[in-house]
């Protein structure tokens, strides 16, 4: 019974966020045209972030060849990472499309990878695990 709980609750959150994206795709389009018309500047992708938060991934860099372990490394200026239930932002890591893992106290991971090329997203979250600036991807590989 736990199981099925586990299941459905999971569901019900790919569904919230299936349903987050196609409204961001549709209204990504009026954002732009707002912006260019009323020359306010709009993000797209839930943008709440305060002025000057902003993140980069600093390793691996775009193209490069690395070992593994891989260490990914996050700059991040403006915010404090934290868990959820004390209202901090953290980040969500995901490697080659699979489930992201939520950075709480540091902005780093390493992980082992197979040899081969890798793709790497990470977005800052709000506590309530919404994305408050699009995400950032990088690719690269992992010599073998």
């Amino acid at each position: 019974m736990g199981q099925r709980r586990r299941q459905a609750k999971l569901d019900d959150a790919a569904r919230r966020r299936a349903r987050r994206r196609r409204l961001l795709l549709r209204l990504g389009g009026v954002a732009v045209v707002v912006a260019l018309v009323g020359g306010i500047v709009l993000l797209r992708g839930g943008n709440r972030a305060a002025a000057g938060t902003s993140f980069q991934i600093l390793s691996p860099s775009a193209g490069a060849t690395v070992a593994s372990p891989v260490l990914i490394d996050v700059g991040l200026q403006g915010a404090q990472l934290g868990v959820p239930s004390t209202g901090l932002d953290h980040l969500h890591v995901s490697i080659d499309g699979g489930q992201p893992i939520a950075l709480y106290h540091a902005p780093e991971l390493t992980v082992p990878l197979a040899p081969g090329e890798h793709t790497v997203a990470v977005q800052l979250a709000d506590a309530a695990h919404d994305g408050i600036l699009p995400p950032q991807t990088v690719t690269f590989s992992v010599g073998g």
